[in-house]
């Protein structure tokens, strides 16, 4: 019994060793949207410490061939800060999650708000989800081509890569869902 301890409380040492005598910690954020080319630092994670430098390190910017893939993960955003600083790091999260709003809103107004057409069929909506005041924004692909009012389904992608799920909700604006439960 007492070897089984030792096992389990010998990993958690590491793991919070790292977190203690880190000079600085950061904590990713799960997903930001954004209308910059480059994002700072301070706009993925909450970033604090010990470290002299900590206002520089705040304002590393991110290039964007980092997120091109719409992620930032662990592993590039610390190649990028040992380039930048020789104090120790200590990263919690897997990866920020980052949305362009101004890109896909840009196109959308050009192109696809044309003609009375709001949403047409496979353009990626944002979908808001409303309950007793409370709002929640997702993003969905349209089913189909719809103008302002009409009903349209859209499909989401699960998170948890079971599959999709339709939900009908009714067109707001340029590409823009509203679903009131």
């Amino acid at each position: 019994m007492m070897s089984f301890r030792l096992i389990l409380i010998f990993p958690l040492f590491f793991i919070l060793s790292g977190i203690v005598f880190a000079d600085i910690k950061i904590f990713l954020f799960h997903r930001i949207e954004s209308t910059e080319d480059n994002i700072a630092l301070r706009n993925v994670a909450h970033v604090f410490g010990n470290s002299v430098s900590l206002d520089e390190i705040r304002g590393i910017t991110i290039s964007e061939e980092l997120y091109s893939d719409g992620y930032i993960d662990r592993r590039e955003l610390g190649e990028l800060l040992r380039k930048k600083t020789n104090d120790s790091v200590y990263i919690i999260g897997n990866a920020v999650r980052i949305v362009r709003t101004d890109l896909d809103l840009e196109l959308r107004a050009e192109d696809t708000c044309a003609g009375g057409v709001l949403v047409r069929k496979g353009e990626v909506v944002n979908l808001i989800v409303r309950k007793k005041g409370i709002s929640i924004r997702l993003i969905g692909k349209a089913m189909e081509d719809r103008r302002e009012g009409e009903e349209i389904n859209v499909k989401m992608r699960s998170s948890r890569g079971r599959g999709s799920k339709i939900v009908k909700g009714r067109v707001k604006g340029c590409g823009e869902v509203e679903k009131i439960l």
